[in-house]
């Protein structure tokens, strides 16, 4: 794993890691693998491929799962970056106007970089590998304390999904717990100040 061998590079042999959205996904596959070098992980508003029945569900309602995945999608949206992200944006996050000006600004001229959706867009065709890597991962706990969060809309898939059970799994024996949502809200300012 290329991030791997950076934190090598950079002298690092413990590290506490984090990851939101795809890098959930990143994050989780770097513990499961150098466990012994992960001392703390947060996990934030995504799910793993593969792990159900939390996968089959989502995947079959997130149609830019789908419309990401196809091998032309960077090139439909390319040179209309500004357009697509304005629009997608408030369908996905359920709020209109989430990011400032500025933000939405650098956003755009990003993804508006020749190649830049074509590179982005691709990640998602590769879920089907990750879910068997997940599969594969989840053969074993996670050793290393947990923190999972997701937003508000979290809420919905949690009634539907036992997300929260299956998170429990990862710890092993002695350190098992729930950890509620609403609660780790409450505590997130208090753990982002203890440096997780």
């Amino acid at each position: 794993m290329i991030i791997h061998a950076l934190m090598q590079n950079l002298g690092y042999t413990s590290i506490n890691l984090a990851g939101h959205d795809i890098g959930l996904m990143v994050a989780y596959a770097y513990a499961a693998q150098f466990g012994i070098e992960v001392k703390k992980l947060a996990l934030m508003d995504a799910l793993l491929p593969g792990i159900e029945p939390v996968w089959t569900r989502v995947r079959a309602q997130a149609w830019w799962f789908g419309f990401f995945a196809l091998p032309a999608s960077g090139e439909i949206v390319a040179g209309k970056a500004g357009l697509f992200l304005t629009s997608f944006w408030p369908l996905v996050g359920h709020v209109n106007d989430a990011f400032s000006p500025e933000e939405t600004a650098e956003f755009i001229r990003a993804y508006s970089t020749p190649g830049a959706t074509t590179g982005s867009f691709h990640w998602f065709g590769v879920f089907n590998q990750d879910a068997v890597d997940n599969a594969a991962f989840a053969k074993h706990k996670l050793t290393m304390p947990v923190l999972a969060m997701g937003a508000e809309f979290y809420r919905r898939i949690r009634r539907r999904c036992s997300v929260i059970c299956w998170l429990s799994s990862w710890r092993n024996d002695s350190e098992r717990r729930l950890l509620d949502l609403r609660l780790a809200t409450r505590l997130g300012t208090r753990l982002a100040r203890e440096q997780i």
